[in-house]
């Protein structure tokens, strides 16, 4: 760790460094390593996470953004932050507000990136593009950790975002899932979103009971092994925590998995 409170991850193709700033480094800078450290149990009361995540909120938007209102970078840093014990934190909660107050005709989220119509042939834009299904994960990940924002209505609508599509699958054709990381559980947690992380986010919000879930829940159940461990389908080689390996039975994902379904009895 730099002294000053960053990580630095070098880029071996390119040799641009990561971590100084808020760049979405690969799977090594500043917002991953504290969101693996915040998994692990440490928060703030750590004089070196206090540091690093002081440094971090540092560099926050006026709005509460961090880049490009990137979702799934906003919904991480935001659970990372609750987890280590900055949620009621008037810069944690600009990133909760800004969240909260951006909507979209689909309910979902989308970065700035993607966020703009791209015009057609006759130089006329076409309908407005569709959320980010990964970055929506990531967001309704981060909101169950909130529960005093349980009734607002971003947060229902999100809710209807996933249980509308039956958890994981797709719009335009609900015979297949929405992306193919979806049967691939994977951790740490980073961009991908599974259908553990899914279900976990709405049992924890009181969602995994509806009926419109039974095809998910299945589709959880199935990449069970005979003694009812799941299978780590990816796991980012370049994290410093290696919590498990590919092809190999997760304890974590299996914890996250089991949580979820004891939750969803409950609700």
């Amino acid at each position: 760790m730099h002294p000053q409170g960053y990580w630095v991850q070098i880029d071996k193709r390119t040799g641009k460094e990561y971590g100084a700033g808020v760049e979405y480094g690969a799977f090594s800078s500043t917002h991953y390593r504290l969101a693996y450290l915040a998994e692990l149990g440490m928060d703030k009361s750590d004089e070196r996470i206090a540091l690093v995540a002081e440094r971090y909120l540092g560099l926050q938007e006026a709005d509460g953004d961090f880049l490009a209102h990137m979702s799934c970078l906003l919904g991480q840093n935001l659970r990372t932050f609750q987890k280590l014990g900055f949620g009621s934190d008037p810069r944690v909660r600009s990133s909760l507000e800004l969240l909260l107050r951006t909507a979209r005709p689909d309910f979902g989220y989308l970065c700035d990136m993607h966020e703009k119509p791209a015009l057609g042939v006759s130089g006329k834009p076409l309908k407005r593009p569709k959320s980010c299904f990964r970055g929506s994960a990531k967001v309704l990940f981060a909101f169950s950790y909130f529960p005093e924002i349980r009734t607002d209505p971003r947060l229902n609508a999100l809710c209807e975002y996933f249980l509308f599509r039956e958890g994981v699958f797709s719009n335009s054709d609900p015979a297949r899932y929405v992306v193919r990381d979806v049967i691939e559980p994977s951790f740490p947690f980073t961009w991908r979103a599974d259908v553990v992380q899914v279900l976990y986010a709405l049992a924890r919000l009181g969602c995994g009971g509806d009926p419109r879930l039974e095809r998910s829940w299945h589709t959880l159940g199935t990449l069970r092994d005979d003694d009812g461990f799941i299978t780590l389908s990816w796991s980012p080689t370049q994290s410093p925590w290696k919590p498990g390996k590919r092809g190999k039975p997760s304890d974590w994902v299996t914890l996250y998995a089991d949580i979820a379904e004891q939750r969803a009895e409950r609700s």
